[in-house]
């Protein structure tokens, strides 16, 4: 049974994660659509092109545009900006929760590699590792953690450099943000 399972897994990554998404609801707390707005600094990149091994190169972190359009296009708030260091940056909501993504390992503001979905929260009562441990032990995909003044803070980080990450997994992680802000609202009581 076990390797049943495993390879259903393994073709689900394979498939561009289409079996993962089995169980995952869509739009549970999400916001209406924003439009894509211009952002001085952020050059549209073109189109993908096929890879050296002939298919399709995927999402990458090198368009933010891409993966604005990649979040609009599933339902979140998704307002690209830039931050303090000129690197891209998306900015919305999900439930009650405010969040960010910071593409990480750029080069000038351009060519990033990664992308780090991340969410904070300042909360009226103490928070201890505990409740913390609690949390990452059951939601792997995720990391909660206290920051220097104490508050909790939820991070995603997704590689999306090289081939890039194919639309229907990208839908699929992006859709587990959703559904793990919803969990860990509900553990902090917010």
């Amino acid at each position: 049974m076990k390797r049943m399972v495993l390879v259903a897994a393994v073709f689900a990554l394979l498939s561009g994660g289409a079996g993962l998404a089995q169980g995952i609801s869509k739009g549970v707390g999400s916001f209406p659509v924003t439009e894509a707005p211009k952002v001085a600094g952020v050059v549209p990149v073109a189109p993908p092109e096929p890879s050296a091994g002939g298919g399709m190169v995927g999402l990458l972190a090198s368009d933010p545009l891409a993966i604005q359009a990649a979040m609009l296009a599933e339902g979140f708030q998704a307002r690209l900006t830039t931050n303090s260091n000129g690197d891209p940056m998306i900015t919305g909501r999900v439930s009650k929760t405010d969040y960010w993504v910071y593409f990480q390992d750029c080069t000038d503001g351009a060519n990033c590699k990664a992308v780090q979905f991340h969410s904070g929260y300042m909360l009226n009562r103490p928070i201890d590792a505990a409740e913390l441990n609690d949390f990452n032990s059951r939601y792997r995909f995720m990391r909660s953690f206290l920051n220097d003044e104490g508050y909790p803070r939820m991070q995603m980080d997704l590689l999306m450099r090289d081939e890039g990450m194919g639309p229907k997994l990208f839908a699929t992680y992006v859709d587990l943000w959703r559904q793990l802000i919803g969990h860990w609202e509900r553990q902090l009581g917010i």
